[in-house]
C-alpha cells in the first residue's frame, strides 16, 4: 500500500488511511506527483548534499521538465537515475516514537527549511529550532526555554483572559461569527507578539504573515507567499537591530544578547524562531481549539460531560483532542545513515515521515482509539511531539486553549457550529479548521 498524503481525499478525513497503513503497511512508500516531488528535492535538496546524495534538485528538475515536455520519463531510469526523492511514511507507535528518540539516525534537518537552491526563496523555518539537531539544538533550546518558564506562562493567563472576553463582546450582539478569523487566531498571535516583544498595533500584520508562514511551511510558497516571508524576515531583521541598540525583557532580546553564552548569535536564528513561534505556536492553539468544538458537535455526549463541570473537563478535552485529531498530524526527518524500520530498508539520504495521527490511534496504545473520550487516560499521546524536539510552546498553547474553551462555555454555552461552512487547510502537515461559522 502506498501513502498518497498530498491527495484532497485524504486531507478530508485522513484516519481511515491512518488505519489501514498500521494495519497493512506500517512502513509504506510514499506516493508523489511529479511537483511535488520537485518541491520536496529542491527544499531538501542541500540536506541531501550532507547526507551523501549530491545533485538530486538538479535530477528531478529534469525529470519533471521531460515529463513536461513529452520526452517522457524513461530516460532517466534508464541512465540509472533516480528521478523523485525516496519517502517513506511510519504509522505505529512504536516506530514513531523510535524514530523521534533517535536524531543521530533520523535527523530534523528535514525540518529545516532552506532556500529553495533555484529561485533563493526564504523558507519560513530557515534557522529555527526545529531544523536542527543536537548538540547545537540542545545549546540553542536551553536559552530559549528561559523564556517559557511556569511562572512567565502563568502570569499570562490574566491578559489571555481579558483578551478572550474582548474579542467575544465585539462580536456577541451579532450572536454568530467566524470563530477562526475572530477569536481562536488572533489570541495565539498577540500572545506570540507580546512574548516576543512586538507591538499589539501591528496584530494585523502578524496574522497575515502567521497566515503565509504555515502554508509556506508544507510547500514552496506562491510568489505572494514569498514576498510575505521577506516582508515578515525585513521586519524582524529591524527589530533584532533595535533590540541589540535598546534589549527590552522579552524573547528577542534574550536571544540577541546570548552572544556571552555561545547561544544563538546571528539575526538568521533570531528570523528562524520568530517565524516558528508566529506560525507555529498560533496554528497549534487555533487549530486545537478548533478541533475540539468540531470533536464535541460529533459526540454532543462529551459536549455535555464538559457542560456538566467545564473546569475541570476542559484540560481532559484539551489533551483528548491533542490525541484524537492533533493538528500537526505529522513530521519529517531526514535519514543519515543506512537503516531499517521493520524489516523496510531506509537509505540514506531518504525522507521519513513519523504520522504523529496515526501513532495516536494505535490500538496497541489506546483502547478503542477512534472513539473521541475526554475521560480515556491519553498519557503518552504525541500531539506536543517526543523527545528533544517536544514542543517548545506546550504549556502557553495549553494555556491560551484551556482559557479561550472556558470563555466560550461560560459565554455562549448554547454555541453551535455551522459544518456545512466549515473549510480546513490543505496541508498535509497540520489539520484545523480555516473557518469555523459559530452561532449562538
Amino acid at each position: 500500500m502506498k501513502f498518497r498524503p498530498f491527495e484532497s481525499g485524504f486531507l478530508e478525513d485522513p484516519y481511515p488511511t491512518l488505519a489501514r497503513l498500521r494495519e497493512e503497511s506500517p512502513v509504506a512508500k510514499v506516493g508523489i506527483s511529479p511537483l511535488t516531488a520537485l518541491t520536496l528535492a529542491r527544499r531538501f535538496a542541500r540536506m541531501r548534499r550532507d547526507a551523501g546524495e549530491p545533485g538530486l534538485a538538479r535530477t528531478a528538475w529534469r525529470a519533471w521538465r521531460s515529463r513536461r515536455s513529452g520526452d517522457g520519463p524513461h530516460n532517466h531510469r534508464a541512465q540509472g537515475r533516480r528521478r523523485f526523492p525516496r519517502v517513506f511514511a511510519v504509522s505505529r507507535y512504536e516506530d514513531v516514537t523510535e524514530v523521534l528518540r533517535h536524531p543521530e539516525i533520523f535527523s530534523s534537518k528535514a525540518m529545516g527549511g532552506m532556500e529553495d537552491p533555484e529561485a533563493e526563496q526564504f523558507h519560513p523555518t530557515q534557522g529555527s529550532l526545529i531544523g536542527i539537531d543536537p548538540p547545537e539544538h540542545t545549546d540553542h533550546r536551553a536559552i530559549v526555554n528561559r523564556g517559557f518558564t511556569p511562572r512567565r506562562i502563568a502570569a499570562m493567563e490574566p491578559r489571555v483572559r481579558k483578551l478572550a472576553d474582548e474579542l467575544i463582546s465585539a462580536f456577541f450582539p451579532r450572536r454568530r461569527c467566524d470563530l477562526v478569523e475572530e477569536y481562536s487566531n488572533p489570541i495565539p498571535v498577540a500572545m506570540i507578539a507580546e512574548l516576543l516583544g512586538l507591538p499589539a498595533e501591528r496584530r494585523d500584520d502578524f496574522k497575515r504573515w502567521s497566515a503565509a508562514l504555515i502554508v509556506g511551511s508544507t510547500q514552496i510558497g506562491s510568489q505572494i507567499h514569498t514576498g510575505l516571508f521577506k516582508e515578515f524576515r525585513e521586519y524582524m531583521s529591524q527589530v533584532v537591530e533595535q533590540r541589540r541598540r535598546e534589549p527590552g525583557d522579552d524573547l528577542v532580546s534574550l536571544l540577541v544578547h546570548a552572544e556571552e553564552e555561545g547561544g544563538i548569535l546571528d539575526a538568521v536564528h533570531v528570523v528562524g524562531f520568530a517565524s516558528l513561534m508566529l506560525a507555529a505556536g498560533s496554528e497549534t492553539t487555533t487549530n486545537a481549539i478548533g478541533n475540539a468544538l468540531l470533536a464535541l458537535q460529533a459526540n454532543p455526549e462529551q459536549g455535555a460531560l464538559v457542560r456538566e463541570d467545564p473546569e475541570r473537563r476542559i484540560p481532559a478535552l484539551i489533551e483528548e483532542t491533542l490525541r484524537y485529531d492533533p493538528p500537526v498530524q505529522m513530521l519529517m526527518r531526514l535519514a543519515m545513515e543506512d537503516t531499517e524500520i521493520r524489516g523496510v530498508e531506509i537509505p540514506k539520504g531518504a525522507m521519513v515521515l513519523p504520522l504523529l495521527a496515526a501513532a495516536n490511534r494505535d490500538p496497541d496504545v489506546f483502547s478503542d482509539p477512534d472513539r473521541f473520550d475526554i475521560e480515556r487516560n491519553t498519557q503518552g499521546h504525541l500531539g506536543f511531539g517526543l523527545g528533544n524536539h517536544f514542543c517548545l510552546g506546550a504549556s502557553l498553547a495549553r494555556l491560551e486553549a484551556r482559557v479561550a474553551l472556558e470563555t466560550i462555555f461560560e459565554r455562549l454555552p448554547n454555541w453551535r457550529i455551522e459544518t456545512a461552512d466549515v473549510t480546513r487547510h490543505g496541508s498535509w502537515l497540520i489539520r484545523g479548521p480555516t473557518t469555523l461559522p459559530l452561532t449562538f
